[in-house]
Parts: structure tokens; sequence; C-alpha cells
């Protein structure tokens, strides 16, 4: 595909792509796991995209759970 049409495409419609993809995932999910199984699926997704947002909105929550899993900022301090 061309980048430029892909680009054009994306801009314009890009509610409309994500809805649909959206919706065959959550389609495909259904036909493999069943209906039940599949809207306990959803509703851990969007806890998950939740927590994402809150977490993404709060540098003190952020930086927290980075300390927790080793990933917080350097010190700037070297092992020697």
């Amino acid at each position: 595909m061309n980048r430029g049409l892909g680009r054009w495409w994306w801009k314009g419609n890009s509610a409309k792509t994500a809805g649909a993809a959206s919706g065959l995932a959550f389609g495909l999910t259904i036909a493999v796991f069943g209906f039940w199984k599949a809207l306990v699926i959803a509703a851990f997704t969007m806890v998950g995209l939740l927590l994402g947002v809150i977490i993404d909105g709060n540098d003190e929550i952020k930086g927290a759970i980075g300390r927790l899993l080793g990933l917080g900022e350097d010190t700037g301090e070297e092992d020697e």
C-alpha cells in the first residue's frame, strides 16, 4: 500500500479503523472462547486499560511502580 494513502486513511478514519479492528478481535475471541469467557477477557482488558490511564496520568504512581520493578530513574551513582 502506498505510504501516503495509508497516512491519509488513518488520519481521516482512525476511529473507524480502530473500531473495526476491535470488533473483529472481539468477534474472533467469542468464536474461539465463547461469549462469557470473551466477556471476562474484555472486562479484564478494560480494567487494564483503566489502570494504564491512571498510571500514565500520575507521575507519583508511575515512579513508585518503576522503583518497585527496579526501573526507577538512575541516581547518577556508578558502581565501581
